[in-house]
């Protein structure tokens, strides 16, 4: 019997003027609105993981340091552009598990156009 490894939860950080130091490429397996926890409790503005209309999106890593894995990452549902599951997403990161901004890679997109693509993203 085998048993999927959970996915590596990421950490949303606001972008305040910074730009990502690098690029996650995942193809997204899931995209929901949070649920909150155990009676919505995440969703209350007194806990300091709190994140307005909050989304989860779950997705394995095509690029990147965590290449191969999957991820989680929990984010203000501001933030999230619109992306359905098999779209594929660029995660900025300031750090191994800190992502600033996600972005909806254009459909069809050729990978070797895709780091002049992102070059010219801006987060935040």
């Amino acid at each position: 019997m085998s048993f999927a490894a959970e996915p590596k939860n990421l950490h949303w950080e606001g972008a305040a003027d910074r730009q990502p130091r690098s690029f996650l490429i995942v193809t997204l397996t899931n995209t929901a609105k949070d649920a909150g926890g155990l009676f919505g409790i995440r969703r209350s503005p007194s806990f300091a993981d709190s994140l307005p209309d909050a989304h989860v999106l779950e997705g394995r890593v095509e690029t990147g340091p965590l290449g191969g894995n999957s991820v989680r990452l929990r984010a203000p549902g501001a933030e999230i552009p619109d992306l359905r599951e098999g779209d594929r997403a660029a995660l900025g990161m300031v750090s191994d598990l800190a992502c600033i901004c996600v972005l909806r890679i254009p459909a069809g997109m050729a990978e070797e156009r895709l780091p002049n693509w992102l070059a010219q993203q801006r987060c935040g």
